[in-house]
C-alpha cells in the first residue's frame, strides 16, 4: 500500500549545533525524511532531550578544549539511550580525550566538511 508521503512518519533526531553560524546540515537532513530539532549548546539540549523521545542524536563539535569535552561526555554518559554521532575536523580528532569519547560514548562519527558520499553515509548511519 502506497501511502501519501505527508503520511508517513519523520523520525527525530536532535542536532546539537557547535554555534549559531548558518550551516544546511540540518535542512540538508530534514530533506531526507527526519524532523530535526536544532538546538545551541549542551543546556538547551538537555531542556530538549527532557521534552521529546530522540533515539539519534548528532553532536557538533568544532572544539576540542578539555571544557567542551567534558561537557560533552557529560551529555552523552547522561543519555546512554539516544545513539550519538559526532561531526567534528581533523584538528578535534587530534585530540586523545575527544577520540576516547567517540570510541566509549558514540555510535559513530563524520569528518566535516561532509562529501556527498559522506553525507549519504551519515544518512545511512542516523537510520540505523
Amino acid at each position: 500500500m502506497n501511502m501519501p508521503e505527508t503520511d508517513y512518519q519523520r523520525r527525530p533526531v536532535l542536532y546539537i549545533r557547535a554555534h549559531s553560524e548558518v550551516d544546511s546540515i540540518g535542512n540538508d537532513i530534514s530533506l531526507k525524511g527526519w524532523d530535526v530539532n536544532e538546538v545551541y549548546g549542551f543546556q538547551d539540549a538537555c531542556q530538549a532531550i527532557d521534552k521529546g523521545q530522540y533515539s539519534v542524536g548528532l553532536l557538533h563539535m568544532d572544539a576540542s578544549d578539555q571544557k567542551y569535552v567534558s561537557a560533552a561526555e557529560s551529555l552523552l554518559t547522561e543519555f546512554r539511550q539516544i545513539e550519538w554521532v559526532i561531526l567534528t575536523n581533523t584538528d578535534c580528532l587530534k585530540k586523545q580525550s575527544l577520540c576516547k569519547l567517540i570510541h566509549e560514548a558514540c555510535y559513530d562519527y563524520f569528518t566535516l566538511p561532509l562529501s556527498f558520499n559522506g553525507f549519504k553515509k551519515l544518512i545511512s548511519t542516523l537510520g540505523h
